[in-house]
C-alpha cells in the first residue's frame, strides 16, 4: 500500500486549530504526535486511538496498514451517521492491533 504525504488540520478548541503534515493511505493518517508517531482519521484529525502511537514512523504506518484494513469508510467525516454507525464496530480490533495483534 502507498502513502501519500498532505497536510492535515488537528482540531484544537482552546489553542485554535494545528496544520501538520502527514501520510494518508485510505482515509487514515500517520503524523507526529510529540516524540511519537500518532495514527488519525485524516478527514477530521482526531487521533484514532492514542495506545496505536509507536516510536517510528515505519512502525506507525504498518499500524496504520491494519486501521485502513478495517471495515470502515476512513473517507467518510467523522460526524457522518454512517461512518459512526461503521466505526461503532472496530474497538475490539483496534484494541487488538493495538496491542500488537491484528
Amino acid at each position: 500500500m502507498t502513502f501519500t504525504k498532505e497536510t492535515m488540520t488537528i482540531p484544537n478548541s482552546l489553542y485554535g486549530d494545528k496544520q501538520v503534515p502527514a501520510y494518508v493511505l485510505a482515509g487514515v493518517a500517520v503524523a507526529k504526535n510529540g516524540k511519537a508517531w500518532g495514527v488519525y482519521h485524516f478527514a477530521s484529525g482526531i487521533a484514532i486511538y492514542e495506545k496505536l502511537q509507536r516510536p517510528t514512523l515505519a512502525e506507525a504506518k504498518a499500524v496504520a496498514e491494519q486501521v485502513a484494513a478495517l471495515d470502515v469508510d476512513w473517507h467518510r467525516p467523522g460526524d457522518c451517521a454512517e461512518f459512526k454507525k461503521q466505526f461503532a464496530l472496530a474497538p475490539t480490533a483496534i484494541r487488538a492491533i493495538a496491542a500488537g495483534g491484528a
